[in-house]
């Protein structure tokens, strides 16, 4: 397996972001233990608000994967992009 380190320094939006060495390192051998039990398979979601498609994410149906927010239509950050009408249909996960 490559240095995870040595391939987050090529990345240029991260080229000025501090990274523990030691951390990094720590991250990469947990995952070299778990290898032989977990998928190389990592699945990220959209809200489902929209339905949309881009090189890196492939089209899926509105309503196909469930929209949770932590505040859902109680967000109280109310931003102009939203006032939280975005977050209403979603469903609320308020505790773990």
């Amino acid at each position: 397996m490559s240095d995870w380190y040595e391939i987050v320094r090529c990345v240029e939006p991260l080229e000025d972001v501090p990274l523990d060495h030691a951390l990094v390192r720590d991250l990469q051998r947990a995952r070299e233990a778990r290898a032989d039990r977990c998928s190389d398979t990592v699945h990220f979601y959209t809200p489902t608000f929209k339905s949309f498609q881009s090189s890196e994410i492939s089209g899926c149906g509105k309503s196909v994967w469930p929209a949770v927010s932590t505040t859902a239509g109680d967000c109280k950050l109310q931003c102009d992009h939203c006032k939280a009408k975005i977050l209403e249909s979603m469903i609320p996960a308020r505790t773990p």
